[in-house]
């Protein structure tokens, strides 16, 4: 009788500091992670296709890194929880903050951003990674913080 032998695939994971353009300003509140993270956002198709960024963070709120998250269509975009928090926990961060625009210019949280923004909360806190805020981009470059409004 033949034994099957089983082959797994093996994972490998990396993760370079490097010198980043934000890395000597400390994110102190949402005016500090705006200015941070409006310059990932594509300016080409702000007005017309939701984008995801996610900003990670040290133990003393440096960002250790910026993140393209996904790009959508003109109303919404996808928000992988496992992608999010995954990328968190590659690069060592202690906290992150996520950002997303909205085409139309209106900067009201949806029910289905603060629902969201909470599973996305709630998912980091089992792994000790905290989410510090959420912004909702312009495509004037406005924003509206989750946690400025109390929603976070």
């Amino acid at each position: 009788m033949k034994v099957k032998t089983c082959t797994v695939k093996e994972l490998e994971i990396n993760y370079r500091p490097g010198n980043y353009y934000i890395k000597q300003q400390s994110i102190c509140n949402s005016k500090d992670a705006h200015a941070a993270i409006k310059r990932s956002f594509d300016l080409n198709t702000i007005a017309c296709q939701e984008q995801m960024i996610g900003m990670y963070l040290d133990h003393a709120n440096h960002p250790k890194g910026i993140l393209k998250l996904s790009k959508g269509g003109v109303s919404n975009t996808v928000a992988d929880i496992r992608l999010i928090l995954s990328v968190g926990l590659k690069c060592l961060a202690s906290s992150f903050i996520i950002a997303h625009n909205h085409p139309s210019g209106n900067l009201e949280a949806s029910e289905q951003d603060k629902r969201l923004t909470q599973q996305i909360f709630e998912a980091g806190k089992l792994v000790e990674l905290l989410l510090m805020d959420h912004l909702i981009v312009g495509p004037n470059l406005s924003y509206l913080s989750f946690k400025d409004e109390g929603i976070l």
